[in-house]
């Protein structure tokens, strides 16, 4: 059995989960790396441009074995990952066909005809029950299963528990070919993964009995099958995958026009300190110095407490960062504050920038807004205290910070005024220190705003956004967001 990540530049972080737990199991990984291409191609040359990536690719499967394809989609890669399973299904008919992530979960009936399984739930939870049935179908040495038997067993196994399996008639009595929507996994077995997978790596992350001790405890206490989330292993340790580390899911926002807050919900859900610590201690064992997170807001971690809390709690993390760095004589580089952990306005007192200052290793500083109108972020489902935008910002500045602003034009319900409120607060306020990461509204399924076209933008204020572009002050894929998104979201004609 092998598992082949198909994956681009791009989303190359998802697949973290299935490296860890294709590890666990023992299962070999392959990775099929295509490059994202140009959206002027007819979808004749579109396809011939990916067939011509993957046969280049060197990509070779034993027929002997079961061979899994793995694909995490978001809704700007549409067409290319769609373009991609067609020309493999061709080439590896007898394969698994696997697809999740944020376009899968928002939108599945799209991707029904392609795909032989869709994950739409949080992918640790799914794959632990993939793998372990698949490891049950090893063991048994089921030689004949066909590619629809796996799918409907699948989506047998993950209603019965574990210790009832005693036949394979139980999985194998019916055919169908269909596919299938995956429904919520067995919490046990993603509990006794985790317990597993921390005795069977104690040594390797060096944890002390108590500590082993701690987590197991904690695990089994948990009762929902969302915070599998929290003790979930942050990168894989033997395949040396190394980036930033998720330390946040959910987001109390819950913006109309961005998936978080409706697939994970919209109360935070932080990792674990301890299992935070040991894979933070790990990369600095390995000469990892770089420490950066991922989080809808940094300052969400450390939850259910004042913003000086919160600080302090941070600083002690760190200080145990720095006190473990010492015994391997490097400096840890800790960036907090910046892309892919942007900070909310709510956040930035002076208290926090004094913080953010002193403690990250980069000055610069993202600012999640995406409007300057009050009367819009009304409308998108943002609630940013804007009236502190402006003294946040010339704090930041003279704590020798670089403050970038996201901002996002196109967004359902825009008008002219609201447009010119933001583009004038950026006008005044940007310059070689001050910038701002500009977007197109992109419609997202699963999301209020999944069915909302951009609204139309004014060649007067493309004219200032390019303007603002031309003199440094303002970044992002604006244009190449505004001249492709119909393109990378359409179904090609062809497949």
């Amino acid at each position: 059995m092998k598992s082949i990540i198909v994956t681009i530049q791009e989303n190359r972080y998802s697949f973290s989960p299935l490296i860890t737990i294709s590890e666990f199991f023992n299962v070999d990984v392959d990775i099929l790396f295509l490059k994202d291409i140009s959206q002027d191609l007819d979808d004749s040359q579109y396809l011939e441009n990916i067939k011509q990536q993957i046969l280049k690719s060197g990509l070779k499967v034993d027929n002997e074995e079961l061979n899994i394809f793995f694909f995490s989609i978001h809704g700007w890669f549409r067409r290319f990952f769609l373009s991609t399973v067609y020309i493999l299904k061709k080439y590896f008919p007898d394969s698994l066909f696997i697809a999740g992530g944020p376009d899968v979960v928002g939108a599945p009936d799209l991707y029904f005809k392609y795909f032989d399984i869709l994950s739409i739930q949080e992918g640790e939870l799914f794959l632990i029950d993939l793998f372990e049935l698949l490891q049950i179908i090893e063991k048994r040495m089921i030689d004949d299963l066909i590619i629809s038997d796996i799918a409907f067993s699948y989506s047998q196994f993950s209603r019965i528990n574990f210790k009832t399996i005693n036949s394979p008639d139980k999985f194998f009595s019916e055919k169908q070919t269909k596919n299938l929507y995956v429904i919520p996994a067995s919490l046990l077995r993603s509990k006794k993964f985790l317990i597993d997978y921390y005795i069977k790596n104690s040594e390797e992350l060096s944890l002390t009995e108590s500590l082993l001790e701690i987590i197991n405890c904690k695990i089994n206490q948990i009762d929902d099958y969302k915070d599998i989330f929290k003790f979930f292993p942050l990168f894989p340790i033997r395949n040396n995958f190394y980036h930033p580390l998720e330390i946040v899911r959910g987001c109390p926002q819950a913006c109309k026009y961005c998936q978080v807050g409706y697939f994970f919900g919209k109360i935070p859900r932080c990792k674990d300190l301890d299992i935070l610590k040991i894979f933070i201690f790990y990369q600095l064992k390995n000469n990892k110095k770089h420490i950066r997170f991922i989080s809808p807001n940094l300052a969400l971690y450390f939850e259910k407490c004042s913003i000086s809390e919160k600080i302090d709690q941070w600083i002690q993390l760190i200080e145990d960062v720095q006190a473990y760095s010492y015994r391997f004589q490097i400096k840890p580089e800790i960036y907090l504050g910046s892309f892919p952990s942007e900070l909310s306005l709510s956040y930035l007192n002076s208290e926090f920038l004094d913080f953010i200052a002193k403690y990250s290793a980069s000055k610069i500083l993202t600012i999640g807004v995406q409007t300057v109108s009050k009367e819009l972020q009304n409308f998108i489902g943002r609630y940013d205290p804007l009236g502190i935008l402006d003294e946040a910002i010339d704090f930041s500045v003279k704590k020798s910070l670089i403050p970038i602003i996201d901002i996002i034009f196109g967004l359902p319900y825009e008008t002219d005024s609201h447009r010119d409120i933001t583009l004038s607060f950026l006008e005044k306020k940007l310059n070689d220190n001050v910038t701002a990461n500009i977007h197109y509204f992109l419609p997202i399924a699963g999301t209020p705003f999944e069915d909302f076209e951009p609204s139309p933008i004014g060649k007067n204020d493309l004219k200032r956004i390019l303007n603002l572009q031309a003199k440094g002050f303002a970044r992002g894929n604006f244009l190449k967001q505004m001249s492709d998104y119909r393109t990378r979201l359409k179904i090609p004609d062809n497949l």
